[in-house]
């Protein structure tokens, strides 16, 4: 009943139910934000025909975000660890997602779709990636409790063992509720769909992307 309410509530207002999309470079390519930006499936999801009304997307994508804490740095001193960024995410666009009453009528669902700049960290392992995965959705729940918090598998990356990729993904799917996990790993045209460097998705790539998020995040509104 209240997934319902909620659900006409964001039809209604037209405004106000949001998907926060939290990523790397496959989310978002410019560190200055890609608000309005439609390379990226996250945009390309919200203009897709099947979006429901009342909906809209925020993008928090960063370049070289990594699930795990490597020590490593992005520009200006800022870490590239996810989790520091996680927490200014919970602090500012998901403050208020839990107050009383508000919470019931206009909804936020988080995806983490992180873990491409893990498959290629020294000493990481896949059991170690995907708790490191899991461990930011699982802070994000309790602190957000109300937020629907959605984890993507990893796609492939080339130069990365497959075997090796694949299970981190099973580890994923293991630790996340499978009405939770999009299967961002499993997306039509698989390594196909890389661009000359190997790491970033095409055109096509985040088309795929796009579509196999939304018929998780919306398959029972």
């Amino acid at each position: 009943m209240i997934r319902t309410l909620g659900g006409l509530a964001c039809a209604a207002l037209l405004a106000g139910c949001q998907v926060v999309t939290f990523g790397d470079s496959n989310t978002c390519g410019w560190l200055a934000g890609c608000a309005g930006d439609q390379f990226y499936w996250p945009e390309r999801m919200a203009a897709d025909t099947q979006w429901p009304r009342g909906w809209s997307v925020l993008n928090r994508g960063l370049p070289g975000m990594t699930a795990a804490d490597y020590g490593t740095q992005l520009m200006d001193g800022v870490p590239s660890y996810a989790g520091f960024h996680l927490e200014h995410l919970l602090a500012t666009d998901l403050a208020r997602a839990c107050v009383p009453i508000a919470s019931l009528l206009v909804r936020r669902k988080l995806v983490i779709a992180l873990g491409t700049n893990d498959l290629r960290a020294r000493h990481a392992t896949p059991n170690g990636i995907a708790g490191a995965i899991v461990a930011l959705r699982n802070r994000a729940l309790q602190v957000r409790p109300c937020v629907e918090v959605y984890v993507a598998t990893i796609p492939p990356r080339a130069r990365v063992g497959e075997a090796f990729r694949a299970r981190v993904n099973a580890a994923l799917a293991r630790m996340v509720p499978a009405n939770r996990l999009i299967p961002f790993g499993d997306a039509p045209g698989g390594e196909a769909n890389l661009g000359t460097d190997g790491i970033h998705m095409t055109s096509v790539g985040q088309d795929a992307r796009a579509r196999v998020a939304l018929a998780v995040l919306f398959a029972n509104p």
